[in-house]
């Protein structure tokens, strides 16, 4: 019974002591609350006081970083050279050879995607020979952007059209306008003329001109 006692003394001490301690904090007008507070946090070690203004900083700055951050994943796009180094793979270059010689390649591609290096000095730095660089620069014509790794304007739109399926006589007659792209109206009586040259138009010209545009 005298211990039983003794343990509501202490609890109604204990409760008299909280009350002392928050009657200030309860009692005290709203604006007054952040003086308060920082002083109790002075003189109590374990207790951490954050005012609502940096609160609701931390809160806002957290979260605009976060939406910043899923923004510019959202609008990031892979460069030219970066698309390009994605697609070296085995399916098309199975050898590391063949993919060391493919980056070379690469290295000599302009921003309009038009290969502008030397193949006899990349058949030395790689140790094979010239044949077999052309060889590799040649299945660019499978990569994209479409036209890529070409030499010229002409190589270009004949690579775009090696990718299309489209009729015989329509292939061989747009080659035909691809090699004489400086007189094509002597070709404008020709039945297949109008659908020939809807094609040549539809080309990429230059072939990374998709990531001129988004240059600033």
């Amino acid at each position: 019974m005298a211990n039983s006692l003794n343990l509501q003394y202490k609890q109604k001490q204990s409760l008299q002591l909280s009350l002392k301690l928050w009657l200030p904090i309860l009692q005290a007008p709203i604006q007054e609350l952040d003086n308060i507070l920082k002083e109790y946090s002075n003189s109590n070690p374990f207790l951490e006081y954050q005012s609502s203004f940096e609160s609701s900083y931390s809160s806002t700055s957290n979260s605009d970083e976060r939406r910043n951050f899923i923004e510019n994943m959202n609008v990031y796009k892979a460069s030219l050279y970066e698309r390009l180094e994605e697609q070296i793979d085995s399916k098309l270059f199975p050898t590391p050879k063949s993919q060391r010689v493919a980056k070379e390649i690469i290295m000599d591609i302009s921003k309009e995607g038009f290969f502008e290096g030397n193949t006899e000095q990349i058949a030395i730095d790689c140790g094979v020979t010239e044949s077999f660089v052309e060889s590799i620069r040649q299945r660019f014509r499978f990569l994209e952007p479409k036209g890529v790794g070409a030499l010229d304007t002409y190589e270009a739109f004949y690579f775009q059209l090696l990718d299309l399926t489209i009729d015989d006589k329509l292939f061989v007659f747009t080659k035909k306008l691809i090699n004489n792209l400086s007189s094509v109206e002597k070709y404008a009586t020709h039945h297949l003329f109008q659908e020939a040259t809807a094609l040549i138009k539809s080309f990429n010209n230059p072939p990374a001109v998709e990531y001129l545009e988004e240059e600033p």
